[in-house]
C-alpha cells in the first residue's frame, strides 16, 4: 500500500491512512417486503460509518 513501508515503524500518516481504509457501514433496512429480502432503506436514521476516530495530537 506505501512504498518503503516499513511495519515494525509505520509513519502516522501511513496509519492513519490505514485506520481510514478500515470501518464498517451500518445500514438500516426497509421492513415486510413481499419477497422476504432484505431491502437497504436510504435515509434511515441508523445509516452510518464506523470508523477508529484520528488521535487528538
Amino acid at each position: 500500500m506505501f512504498r518503503d513501508y516499513d511495519p515494525e515503524n509505520p509513519t502516522r500518516e501511513q496509519v492513519e491512512i490505514a485506520w481510514a481504509a478500515h470501518g464498517l457501514s451500518v445500514r438500516g433496512r426497509g421492513g415486510g417486503a413481499p419477497s422476504g429480502k432484505l431491502t437497504p432503506s436510504r435515509g434511515h436514521r441508523l445509516n452510518r460509518r464506523v470508523t477508529r476516530p484520528p488521535s487528538s495530537g
